[in-house]
């Protein structure tokens, strides 16, 4: 097995266990299928998750999607989205647009309580330029985003 596929076999034994084990899980997918009730345990989709789950088989993403939407579990596409080279940048600037907003907060904050006399000028200038330096990288990052 493939790192990725090893993942996955490793994140869907966990979504059938969350879903119940082998047999509810089966269950589940069949209903996202229309499958019968019946015909669920009757037929192969019981033994054929049980080798999935037991490696002999791999998991194909419909019901790799069907599980997670059943059980509103949706940890192989979380896993598979965060894998995304893009992810990473993103996170860097979700991040720093958060940053940017906490120093905004506080130099705002530090010029009202300066303003109020509870603050220092001293203090106030500190947190502008804190909030100035996240705002510059924020705009580095944007740049390099729109080159």
């Amino acid at each position: 097995m493939t790192d990725a596929q090893t993942m996955i076999h490793v994140l869907m034994q966990g979504l059938v266990e969350h879903a119940g084990g082998p047999e509810n899980a089966a269950r589940r997918i069949g209903a996202r299928f229309g499958d019968k009730a019946e015909d669920v345990i009757k037929a192969t989709r019981k033994g054929t998750i049980s080798r999935r789950c037991n490696g002999t088989l791999t998991w194909p993403l419909d019901e790799i999607m069907a599980l997670e939407e059943a059980t509103g579990d949706y940890r192989v596409r979380e896993w598979l989205a965060a894998s995304r080279p893009q992810a990473a940048a993103d996170a860097s600037l979700m991040q720093l647009a958060g940053d940017v907003s906490r120093e905004t907060g506080e130099a705002i904050s530090a010029v009202l309580a300066m303003l109020s006399q509870s603050g220092t000028p001293e203090n106030a200038l500190k947190e502008a330029l804190e909030s100035q330096a996240f705002l510059d990288r924020l705009v580095a990052e944007l740049r390099e985003v729109v080159k």
